[in-house]
């Protein structure tokens, strides 16, 4: 696979995944680019795709893994940016099947280094999109947030795959956390699958505002 070409301002990732997917072993290598002001580029391929799994569903941990690269609005404050973290991530469908991955993020100069392990056991019909997502944080304690989010696809036969997704993200205690009780981050990702998978998202992230139920601001994002 080649890497995927770095231009303007921000950093580049290397991303390993590894585990059991479906009974199977399971790998996947990708590299990509962060602007550094809310915009990603990713492509990926994985040696082989299990069966009764599309690689669009991964797009739940990929990509959608990176909180430290959200663009802050109205004041909003990331306290990934520019540190290395780690995470818990559980995918649920509709059905109860689940996908857990936990993953390390290490923050080297420009460059950071993810490693995502993997495992779970899903059946699921060929994918064609994943809709925007919108997560909600909460500071949990020093160092520490959770956040959950549903997310859905549309399959190959035109009807909808639905999930929810609860993360717990632990980062190093000098981080700056959000002094308000939520925040909530919107994103929007195009994507391609087949055993290689390519990722565009833009994304930001606001203050939460006491009883409006979301973020401020802007209802969705575009990827450019």
């Amino acid at each position: 696979m080649s890497p995927v070409k770095k231009s303007g301002r921000g950093g580049t990732f290397e991303a390993t995944m590894g585990g059991r997917l479906n009974g199977v072993k399971f790998s996947l290598k990708g590299t990509g680019f962060q602007d550094g002001n809310g915009f990603s580029r990713g492509s990926y391929v994985c040696t082989q795709l299990p069966p009764k799994m599309d690689l669009l569903l991964l797009n739940a941990f990929l990509m959608l893994g990176y909180p430290s690269v959200h663009r802050p609005m109205e004041g909003a404050i990331n306290p990934f940016k520019g540190l290395s973290y780690h995470y818990r991530r559980t995918l649920t469908l509709e059905d109860g099947s689940r996908i857990i991955v936990t993953t390390r993020h290490d923050k080297q100069a420009s460059n950071v280094m993810s490693k995502f392990t993997i495992e779970g056991e899903v059946d699921i019909p060929a994918l064609e999109s994943v809709s925007s997502v919108v997560e909600t944080w909460a500071p949990q304690g020093a160092g520490k947030l959770s956040g959950e989010f549903p997310m859905q696809w549309a399959t190959k036969e035109g009807k909808k795959l639905k999930g929810v997704i609860a993360t717990d993200y632990e980062l190093p205690t000098k981080a700056t956390m959000p002094p308000s009780r939520q925040y909530l981050m919107q994103r929007l990702a195009s994507l391609s699958s087949g055993n290689r998978l390519e990722i565009i998202q833009d994304s930001e992230l606001y203050p939460y505002k006491v009883g409006s139920g979301r973020a401020g601001g802007k209802r969705a994002t575009k990827a450019r």
